[in-house]
């Protein structure tokens, strides 16, 4: 019995269209190459042409999505029935994104360097408040992917946009010390807000430190991936990233040039899975287990 058979038997289903979902799609050459015998090669094409068949009829209104690893593609080629269904050339279109926060600093004091004090007439070592700041950052990653199934070749385009990049050096900081440590007397002295300004311990903090920082958010990054599927677990990838070698300056809150972007910079990638090698390896080892 075949899928539009068994759909055709369902009670009340009248003329509806029916959508099947599979899922992981992949697991099938997993299966394959996981079992390596004939009975398994067969079931995995009694599958396919199963899901052939229940699209080729017309009699019921059957629709089936596949999902799988962009990966595994060049595997469909096992299956010619199935390949002859593929797009030769397919795009998928993709926007993520990522917000990145860290706060710096610690409670508590801690001592700070030797100085020469001239209204105690010795060497101290203050003691002051640790100082807090933070960082957030959101970045937008616009993509698409060709895939060119007859090469088994797929290409990323994306293009990188920050959407949020601003810091803030120094929150509600202490200027005060708190105390400071004589080497003389091998001791430490407590003192308060105002001995410490008398004693000429307290800290200046530059404008710019308390204010928040913000980076312009108008420019793009831009960069491309070549990708390429070598047998059946592996993938060769050459990228460039900053295609346009675009630093994209701007002018700081001091009125300095910075560069939001890093210079370009391209490189060769090589991946690939292991599973069969773990396998042969754990089975060498006298258990004859399974990954």
């Amino acid at each position: 019995m075949g899928l539009a058979e068994a759909i055709d038997q369902i009670p009340g289903k009248g003329k509806a269209n029916i959508l099947l979902m599979v899922d992981q799609f992949e697991e099938l050459f997993r299966y394959k190459r996981l079992t390596k015998t004939e009975a398994s090669f067969n079931e995995s094409e009694s599958f396919v042409k199963l899901l052939v068949e229940a699209v080729r009829q017309t009699r019921v209104p059957v629709y089936i999505v596949l999902t799988m690893r962009s990966d595994f593609i060049g595997e469909c080629s096992q299956f010619q029935e199935l390949t002859k269904r593929i797009e030769r050339l397919s795009t998928v279109f993709r926007v993520t994104g990522s917000f990145y926060r860290n706060h710096s600093g610690a409670d508590g004091t801690y001592l700070s360097d030797a100085r020469a004090n001239l209204a105690l007439g010795q060497t101290i070592y203050p003691i002051y408040h640790y100082t807090e700041g933070w960082y957030q950052k959101m970045i937008v990653n616009y993509s698409a992917d060709w895939f060119i199934r007859p090469l088994g070749m797929w290409v990323t385009f994306f293009v990188q946009q920050t959407l949020l990049d601003k810091n803030k050096s120094l929150v509600d900081p202490i200027p005060y010390a708190t105390g400071y440590y004589d080497p003389l007397t091998n001791r430490t002295v407590s003192i308060t807000p105002a001995e410490s300004a008398a004693l000429g311990l307290d800290r200046s903090y530059d404008e710019l430190d308390l204010a928040v920082r913000s980076r312009p958010s108008d420019r793009l990054l831009f960069n491309i991936n070549i990708s390429k599927s070598i047998g059946r677990s592996a993938e060769i990838s050459m990228f460039v990233h900053n295609v346009l070698d675009d630093p994209a300056f701007y002018v700081d809150e001091q009125g300095y040039y910075r560069a939001r972007n890093h210079d370009i910079f391209y490189g060769v990638e090589f991946s690939m899975i292991l599973d069969d090698l773990v396998r042969r390896i754990r089975g060498s080892g006298g258990g004859g287990g399974q990954l």
